[in-house]
């Protein structure tokens, strides 16, 4: 597992009960760990993808999105490849925080 540098990027992105993205400056492309909190009331569900991404909420089928609960945060490993990261809400709106950080 890598890390989080103190002055690694941070981009804000306002979750919606329709997806939205933000796309990962160039100068962050490679990063491969990434820190999301969900600074909401509600849950946020996050995928990443390269080009573009769309999150959904899960249903009776498998999803490609990872649940972060209200209030909570969550780190993961994208691919060097995916430069877009995606959130939505099931209801409501949350703001979410994602921190490029080790590669």
């Amino acid at each position: 597992m890598g890390y989080i540098q103190t002055n690694s990027p941070t981009i804000l992105l306002a979750a919606t009960s329709s997806s939205g993205s933000i796309t990962i400056p160039e100068h962050s492309r490679n990063t491969r760990e990434v820190v999301i909190y969900n600074a909401g009331s509600v849950d946020v569900f996050i995928t990443s993808g390269t080009g573009s991404a769309t999150a959904a909420d899960p249903t009776s089928t498998i999803s490609n999105n990872v649940p972060i609960p209200a209030g909570q945060s969550y780190t993961m490993n994208k691919p060097p490849e995916h430069d877009t990261i995606a959130a939505k809400t099931s209801s409501g709106t949350a703001n979410v925080y994602i921190t490029l950080g080790g590669e």
